[in-house]
């Protein structure tokens, strides 16, 4: 199941679950633009330009553009994420000094895309996805 939660110019964010997943669904791919994406929960594997990372939930996947990612199921146990698309030219507008731009395009393909979320102070994933949710509930009523 796929709920957008927003798209506006420049980045989409949507929250995405799969109740029965299937490895057929999930083919190496790539975007045109930057993703970002907080792992919720599942069994599952991401092959990002052949690395292996086993996320755990809270953690953040950050996939550069046109960075070849792949989830490998490791059971038939639901799998839900949040994602977030982002333009390279809205970021860019955002911030000139390209600070936002650094985690995505400072470092070699494959490496370094997780982010766990012990590292982060507060929780901060929980807080991202709680607030997200709330924002949609909002926009909806």
């Amino acid at each position: 199941m796929l709920i957008n939660l927003t798209e506006k110019k420049g980045f989409s964010v949507s929250h995405k679950f799969e109740e029965n997943p299937k490895q057929s669904d999930f083919l190496m791919h790539a975007h045109g633009c930057y993703e970002l994406l907080i792992f919720i929960s599942g069994d599952i594997t991401y092959l990002v330009e052949g690395n292996t990372y086993h996320p755990k939930p809270w953690d953040i996947l950050l996939f550069g553009i046109a960075e070849t990612h792949k989830v490998t199921l490791c059971s038939s146990a639901p799998y839900e994420r949040l994602v977030i698309q982002i333009d390279k030219k809205w970021l860019e507008s955002l911030d000139s000094s390209g600070g936002f731009l650094y985690p995505f395009e400072e470092r070699k393909l494959g490496e370094n895309n997780i982010y766990r979320e012990r590292d982060f102070e507060d929780n901060l994933c929980k807080r991202i996805v709680g607030n997200a949710f709330m924002h949609s509930k909002t926009e909806r009523a």
